[in-house]
């Protein structure tokens, strides 16, 4: 006597579908364009002396130009400590984007905004962007945004911004010293 169960076919096909819906999704390439908006995280923090608050971490990403996007990164600790990073970053690749700009002790900040499949991740390899941007207890590399918490943003309401103004004439300021 052979034994089948009958719902076999019907799981074996549901499978296949889930798997091929799947690699759909991760095959779909994530663009700047697509991942433009405001990332946001509240949480509770606390001071030294156990008083507890409330903070956020926040990342902004908007398309500049095919190959560049705006960001600007802040990200709160324990006791008060915090990071802040905004500027410029060239696609590097599909998964990278890139952003550099002289630290201190003879060091260059290379901050790596990496896209992975659910969510940004931050990279700060030799630890010089975290000299220039974070208090004692900040910390830049390991960071992650999910791309589920994204927030619609105004473009044209965030060029407006002082902080976007300074880095746009800062990338300009350098750009024009590189083709000179």
């Amino acid at each position: 006597m052979m034994y089948t169960n009958r719902f076999s076919l019907p799981v074996f096909w549901a499978t296949i579908l889930v798997s091929k819906l799947s690699i759909c999704q991760a095959s779909e390439r994530l663009t700047v364009d697509s991942l433009q908006g405001v990332y946001k995280e509240s949480f509770q923090n606390a001071m030294m002396d156990g008083t507890q608050y409330t903070s956020e971490n926040r990342f902004l990403l908007m398309p500049v130009s095919p190959v560049t996007a705006y960001f600007d990164l802040h990200l709160e600790w324990a006791n008060g400590h915090n990071c802040a990073l905004s500027g410029i970053a060239d696609v590097t690749s599909p998964q990278i984007m890139t952003y550099s700009t002289p630290s201190i002790l003879e060091k260059t900040c290379t901050f790596n905004i990496n896209l992975g499949t659910q969510e940004f991740s931050f990279s700060d390899s030799n630890g010089a962007c975290r000299l220039i941007s974070c208090g004692a207890r900040g910390l830049l590399d390991g960071v992650e945004f999910e791309y589920e918490i994204v927030e619609k943003i105004v473009p044209s309401k965030v060029k407006k911004t002082s902080d976007f103004m300074r880095v746009m004439s800062e990338y300009k300021s350098e750009d024009t010293a590189k083709s000179e």
